[in-house]
């Protein structure tokens, strides 16, 4: 973490690394704590969103925004660091990934494991951007006190697409066992799901690849991530999937 504001060389380093320029020269610890900072510094998120304007990068900047964009830029990072030694199966996914990165929003599920804190609280939820993606949240009926005539209510640890796209996907996160699983009508048998957790320091959790087990008669697959420790994390699909 930053103890003090961000300096404008920081900035301009920043903007190097957004903008793909002089990679081989920035260091990644230096723009690791950059990115740390800008996480609780609203003040030098303005002032970066403001040099982000000055150079036409972007129009209409929010805070809000401007942190998605550095969430972004993380991710493009840590797909760009495990693109070197990932196991064939999950390479072609990091490609696909990467060359999609501008539609990441729309290829990703947010999943908080006991992680987004209203209040003194932490939730764990499945979130993700209602006009930009195809999913929905299920709905659960649920009775007040014991009345007859349940309400149906958002089911916020679990969504599934809508039917704008060719196939089901269905997400279930389940707190209590730590574990989250997707079920996919699809006829691609070798399909994998990406599991990326941008909080982790360790290179070896920062993304969980899984295999699905394929269901010949329903012609669905399924995949188990389990044991997910507290935090954040993106649940990648193949572009295919989605578009």
């Amino acid at each position: 973490m930053i103890a003090q504001h961000i300096s404008e060389h920081q900035i301009e380093q920043y903007l190097k690394f957004l903008n793909n320029e002089d990679l081989e020269q920035l260091n990644p610890q230096d723009i690791t704590e950059i990115e740390e900072h800008l996480a609780d510094c609203e003040e030098c998120g303005e002032k970066l969103a403001k040099a982000f304007e000055i150079n036409q990068f972007v129009t209409d900047w929010n805070f809000n925004q401007f942190k998605k964009t550095v969430e972004q830029a993380k991710i493009l990072r840590i797909l760009q660091e495990q693109q070197k030694t990932a196991k064939e199966e999950t390479q072609t996914l990091i490609d696909k990934l990467i060359t999609n990165i501008s539609h990441i929003n729309h290829n990703a599920l947010e999943i908080y494991m006991k992680a987004k804190q209203k209040g003194k609280r932490f939730l764990s939820q499945i979130a993700f951007d209602p006009v930009a993606s195809p999913f929905q949240y299920a709905l659960s009926a649920e009775g007040a006190r014991g009345e007859e005539g349940a309400k149906e209510a958002k089911n916020l640890t679990k969504v599934m697409t809508s039917g704008k796209i060719k196939d089901a996907i269905n997400v279930n996160l389940d707190e209590t066992n730590k574990q989250l699983t997707i079920t996919i009508k699809a006829t691609d048998k070798k399909q994998n799901l990406i599991l990326l957790n941008i909080g982790s320091k360790d290179a070896h959790q920062q993304i969980i690849s899984q295999t699905g087990t394929y269901d010949e008669q329903t012609q669905t697959a399924t995949y188990v991530f389990k044991n997910l420790e507290q935090g954040k994390y993106f649940l990648f699909f193949e572009p295919e999937t989605i578009d």
